[in-house]
């Protein structure tokens, strides 16, 4: 029995029966591709006619068995690139590698790998060329083209020029880019251009394109290299969907992190049992907590005895019904507070199941600040209103009582003891007279005259005006200005009026050997720049009941000879010039008067309060 199952009945001579199952084997592997049609109908009854068998299949044998290793070979460098495409992060990195790999591993003329983005009808990728040296760099390519390239893209099918007919061109249009030159109909000669699908794409969508070519005068690309080709295509289209999918999600996510770190508000989230999930840096500023602080402490601390956001969370947990806008009191981590204006709503997984909550809260002190600034405003509207009337309802009966006063005066002259009567009459309708110019200066104010003023020497005339009050009462007073401090843009007598009038008050509200320091500085924490003036004394302080009428008018704290008008036409002077003047107490060590001008008006004639 020979290898092959056949019987010869005498050793070294086939019989009839052998070479006809000879015959039969061979039209069998012509069948299978394996021998060459060539040698269909050999004669196999003389030895030369199984010479020539023997070297048909020996030739078959060697070609079938270097296809084996080329595939072998193939296979294992797939593997490699599959390897390396799994760990890519961008589409930019698996086209340059697709490239690289085509042009090494199957020597192929011309090679490009591109990501397409139908919208914009642009291709970016990596095309790689082999004219003697091989050369693999970017390109981008946009604008009015066309060719197979667009074809293969706009039919998700491959396009296949056997031949580089220069009729069915791979791309053509104006402004190629320079990198894409080789790749041009005469250049570029036989090629296949596959397009690149991911498995999870919706519909097939395209996300890309793998083209080689032989290049001018290659050979067509044969059946089994198409077929290799195939799996690279396979394997680079779902590289590609995922590193897309993936630089997408990174994209969102980013996008997330930038607008949760750019909102103002603060925001809070928690799962159903109260735990903190997240927090932006907007809360992180309100409460002085971080992320970290409320995993190791409870949301709870937050909440003042009447409740707050851990409250309002709570509620929204259980009752799974969103909150609108309420205010509530939050506590930050040094044990202050704030009024907040917060919200909730329900925090819910893609298929709409509640898995938590979300407050947004955003801190109201500045706008309930507003609120009591403009409160006070117009109470003080309200009784500039009722002096100027009081002082013109008096007025003219005060300028008929005066002159009855000098006429008593002249009939009266020698007579010592009326006169000294007389006199203080005489006196106290000078006082009330001031009076009601004062009030007739803060009702019918003149317009402003601004001029560029040295804030140091606006503090030097206020002290000097001051004569010698401060060396009476043996008070000290030192000045502190910021270098090369601006000049402010004020009416210089106006404003004088309410630097005096705030020092001699600190002067006179200090006990004998008490001290008085002012500061000038510019302020650049707002949008606006400003000059702040802070005017701080070593007395007793403000009390509370104090400070909410201390603006008023005809308020004079019980000091002698006053007339209770300084502060409030100081600040009438201010608010002319769109400035703020505070007053608050400093801890234990007096009072301090803060006065801010803007430094951006010197172009207004008049701010009207």
């Amino acid at each position: 029995m020979t290898q092959h199952g056949l019987t010869p009945r005498e050793e070294g001579e086939p019989t009839v029966r052998t070479r006809q199952e000879l015959s039969n084997r061979l039209d069998d592997l012509r069948g299978f591709g394996i021998l060459p049609t060539s040698y269909e109908g050999l004669d196999l009854e003389g030895e030369e006619g199984l010479v020539c068998l023997a070297l048909s299949l020996v030739d078959s044998l060697e070609s079938t068995q270097r296809r084996v290793i080329e595939t072998s070979i193939h296979i294992l460098s797939l593997r490699e690139l599959v390897a390396k495409l799994l760990r890519l992060r961008t589409p930019a990195e698996v086209t340059e590698t697709v490239t690289l790999y085509l042009q090494k591993a199957f020597d192929h003329e011309r090679v490009l790998v591109g990501v397409y983005k139908p919208p914009q009808k642009t291709l970016e990728g990596w095309a790689g060329v082999r004219n003697g040296a091989a050369r693999c760099e970017p390109f981008e390519l946009k604008g009015d083209w066309e060719g197979g390239l667009l074809t293969t893209l706009e039919t998700c099918e491959p396009f296949r020029n056997t031949n580089g007919d220069i009729q069915r061109p791979f791309l053509k249009g104006r402004n190629i880019p320079s990198e894409l030159k080789d790749f041009v109909p005469v250049a570029l000669g036989p090629y296949i251009a596959y397009p690149l699908k991911g498995r999870g794409s919706e519909n097939n969508k395209v996300v890309g394109v793998l083209m080689v070519g032989r290049g001018t005068g290659g050979e067509e690309l044969g059946d089994m290299e198409a077929e290799v080709l195939g799996s690279v295509v396979e394997a680079v289209g779902t590289a590609l969907e995922n590193v897309i999918l993936e630089e997408d999600a990174r994209r969102e996510e980013a996008f997330r992190k930038d607008i949760m770190g750019s909102m103002a508000s603060g925001l809070i989230a928690v799962d159903l049992d109260g735990r903190v999930l997240a927090m932006n840096a907007g809360a992180e500023g309100l409460i002085k907590k971080t992320l970290e602080d409320l995993h190791q402490g409870s949301l709870t601390d937050l909440d003042p005895p009447g409740g707050g956001i851990a409250e309002l969370l709570t509620k929204t947990v259980k009752t799974r019904r969103p909150i609108l806008r309420v205010e509530r009191v939050v506590r930050r981590s040094n044990g202050s507070a704030f009024p907040a204006s917060c919200a909730t709503t329900l925090l819910r997984n893609p298929q709409g199941e509640v898995y938590g909550a979300v407050v947004t809260f955003d801190d109201l002190s500045q706008i309930k600040g507003m609120e009591e600034q403009i409160r006070a405003l117009d109470r003080l509207a309200a009784l500039g209103r009722f002096t100027a009337g009081i002082a013109h309802e008096i007025r003219n009966p005060l300028t008929g009582i005066g002159t009855g006063v000098q006429y008593l005066q002249r009939h009266l002259a020698g007579d010592d003891a009326h006169a000294e009567n007389l006199g203080f009459i005489q006196s106290e309708i000078v006082r009330l007279n001031g009076i009601v110019e004062d009030l007739f200066r803060v009702t019918h104010p003149r317009p402003l005259q601004k001029t560029l003023e040295d804030p140091e020497k606006m503090l030097q005339r206020a002290v000097q005006s001051l004569g010698d009050l401060p060396a009476e009462k043996n008070v000290t007073i030192k000045t502190h200005i910021e270098p090369e401090l601006a000049p402010v843009p004020v009416d210089p007598d106006q404003i004088q009026q309410v630097l005096i009038n705030l020092v001699k008050n600190a002067v006179e509200a200090v006990t004998e050997g008490g001290r008085v320091e002012l500061h000038a500085y510019t302020s650049s924490e707002e949008d606006r720049p400003h000059a702040v003036f802070q005017i701080h004394d070593s007395g007793p302080g403000i009390a509370p009941e104090t400070m909410a009428q201390m603006f008023e008018p005809f308020f004079t704290k019980g000091k002698p000879g006053g007339t209770g008008l300084g502060l409030y036409v100081s600040h009438g002077i201010v608010e002319r010039h769109g400035g703020e003047l505070h007053a608050a107490n400093d801890g234990e060590n007096g009072a301090v008067f803060t006065l801010r001008l803007p430094l951006d008006t010197y172009d207004l004639t008049e701010i009207l309060s």
